[in-house]
């Protein structure tokens, strides 16, 4: 039996190692050309990205990027959701009703204030957190007082409403209508806070100054940064969110996906007509960066941070598509154009949008159940039709034209077994300038 745990042991520690040098690079997606297997290790403050491929090294400014890495998984264990969308993998230490302090493995102990959160969470689950409709999330608090107003929605499906008071040694303290009410985090789920700081758009709607480029910054530990700068340079990376900067070393960096760049995210629009049919009573909404289910993107085990999520049968229209006529859709001036290289905070494109990309696949949440047929029409002429897609199936990628159009209609219909569990993504669905 010695010899055979020996042996065992001989073999892990020759090949282990052998496997992560043999492991593939990160997926690289940029805008136009082949995906490519990379390395990141550079980034500038004027968003440009260094790559290591195959030996060799290629620079490529963010707007030129689709997404580079895999979407880190949030995990199971508790942390910090940002009023811009972000996400911190962290254990609550303190709080009180101005700042919370937390503990990251990448980050070590820091404080934020309270209000740029919009929430904490203490037991995650699959379920997303009921933050309210809109951008703003209007949680509606009760106002009691100067501090901060929370929801606190308890393991045993209560909720309770209130006043924080403070955070200690694994205690919540709130103020309520009865009284002072003190809980054990053991209890809580999670804590809903009234944000402040609303999500910033990936694009500025028509006759707006456009946003500055920003990326999504994924990190090891499940975190999701909205980052408006990032530099790396000799193995450590610098991080601006959420109101401050972020350092950590640039090997925890797995995922990037910029925003307003060349892509522009149809999740980010607003379609000016759905259709849904079902195919008994109950009705489906569509869902941006979120599944038909309103849960994470998610196809053949990779997550998705943009798309479109739909329950078949369904009919999405986006028009028109020519620059300065249509919501959420820049007007192309002389003044938008892209900024010098070391001048600004970003490159940003203009222009009337020249193709459709994505990937269409059934979402995982269907534990490989579902069939669809995905169609894209341009001007309401038939450009793009997949095959029967299943549950389980690799995503598909689709490119349609769209140069001079004025209207894109993303269908999806049934296929087998009518709409049962036709949980459809249009992941990455984007317009490249």
């Amino acid at each position: 039996m010695f010899n055979v745990q020996f042996a065992i042991c001989i073999l892990l520690f020759t090949f282990l190692p052998l496997a992560a040098a043999l492991a593939e690079p990160p997926l690289t997606v940029p805008v136009d050309g082949e995906p490519f297997r990379a390395e990141l290790i550079g980034a500038k403050a004027d968003w440009r990205f260094t790559f290591r491929t195959d030996g060799q090294r290629r620079t490529m400014p963010a707007a030129d990027l689709v997404r580079w890495g895999s979407c880190p998984e949030q995990g199971r264990a508790g942390g910090l959701l940002l009023a811009d969308g972000g996400w911190i993998a962290a254990h609550v230490a303190t709080a009180d009703q101005k700042k919370l302090t937390a503990d990251s493995d990448l980050f070590g102990t820091f404080s934020l204030p309270l209000e740029s959160l919009a929430g904490v969470v203490f037991h995650p689950s699959d379920s997303p957190l009921p933050l309210g409709d809109g951008a703003d999330r209007k949680n509606s608090p009760l106002p009691l007082g100067e501090g901060q107003g929370v929801r606190a929605l308890l393991e045993n499906g209560d909720e309770l409403t209130g006043q924080l008071l403070g955070v200690a040694d694994e205690v919540v303290k709130f103020q309520t209508d009865v009284g002072v009410v003190e809980i054990h985090t053991d209890r809580i789920v999670a804590l809903i806070f009234h944000p402040a700081i609303k999500p910033r758009p990936s694009v500025a709607p028509a006759g707006e100054k456009s946003e500055p480029l920003r990326a999504w910054v994924g990190l090891s530990d499940g975190s999701r940064l909205s980052a408006a700068r990032l530099a790396i340079e000799d193995g450590s990376a610098a991080i601006d969110a959420a109101g401050r900067t972020w350092k950590t070393s640039a090997e925890n960096i797995v995922f990037l996906q910029p925003l307003g760049g060349r892509a522009t995210y149809l999740s980010d629009l607003k379609p000016v007509e759905y259709h849904q049919t079902p195919y008994l009573d109950l009705p489906w909404p569509w869902r941006a960066d979120r599944n038909a289910t309103g849960g994470r993107l998610r196809c053949r085990g990779q997550l998705y941070q943009k798309g479109i999520g739909v329950h078949s049968a369904a009919r999405l229209i986006f028009s028109p598509l020519s620059p300065g006529e249509g919501p959420g859709v820049r007007a192309a001036k002389q003044s938008d154009s892209p900024l010098p290289l070391g001048e600004g905070p970003g490159v940003r494109a203009t222009g009337a949008p020249k193709r459709f990309q994505a990937l269409v696949g059934i979402d995982d949440s269907t534990d490989g159940r579902g069939s669809v047929r995905f169609r894209v029409l341009v001007d309401g002429r038939e450009r793009y039709v997949s095959p029967i897609l299943c549950g389980g199936d690799p995503p598909v990628p689709v490119s349609v034209e769209l140069a001079g159009a004025k209207r894109l209609e993303l269908v999806v219909d049934y296929a087998d077994r009518a709409d049962v569990l036709d949980h459809a993504d249009w992941l990455d669905a984007r317009l490249v300038k």
